[in-house]
């Protein structure tokens, strides 16, 4: 079985940091680059002793916070999200950071709609897929911080 490409981009990744970093000072707590067989992106832990208190999944978007009723989140990734959360009994949170700030939400309902969507640009077919739509205005802003001052295509 041939593995789906990586789409995400050395600046994604610093972008997905600078996120994390955010997050991670405001609740002065230090983060873990999770390995991708985990399904979601970061571990928050304790500076001094690297327990694990949550797991986080970071969606950086170009857009303002109110141009979209929901965010689309992959199912598969909300399953990764329960199993690691049921597994530690530590929560799993999705950070959204829009142009206007930092949105939180905790990765736990599975109430929300649920689609077949995805991307379509790309041409490759794994893109569409069962996906969770959580909605943005029931999701807490936790920061004021756009990790895309200064990009072309920012719409602030």
């Amino acid at each position: 079985m041939t593995p789906r490409p990586t789409y995400e981009s050395d600046e994604d990744l610093y972008k997905e940091k600078q996120v994390i970093k955010a997050i991670a000072q405001a609740l002065g707590l230090d983060f873990f680059k999770l390995p991708r067989s985990y399904g979601l992106d970061f571990a928050l832990t304790n500076p001094d002793d690297q327990a694990v208190r949550a797991f986080v999944e970071i969606k950086a978007r170009k857009n303002h916070s109110q141009r979209y009723p929901t965010l689309l989140l992959s199912l598969s990734k909300l399953i990764s999200a329960q199993k690691l959360s049921a597994a530690t009994s530590r929560p799993s949170y999705l950070v959204a950071a829009f142009t206007d700030g930092l949105f939180l939400t905790k990765l736990t309902s599975g109430k929300e709609p649920v689609t077949i969507a995805g991307r379509t640009d790309r041409d490759d077919p794994a893109d569409m897929e069962p996906c969770i739509h959580f909605r943005i205005l029931k999701m807490r802003k936790v920061a004021s911080f756009n990790v895309h001052e200064g990009d072309e295509n920012n719409e602030s």
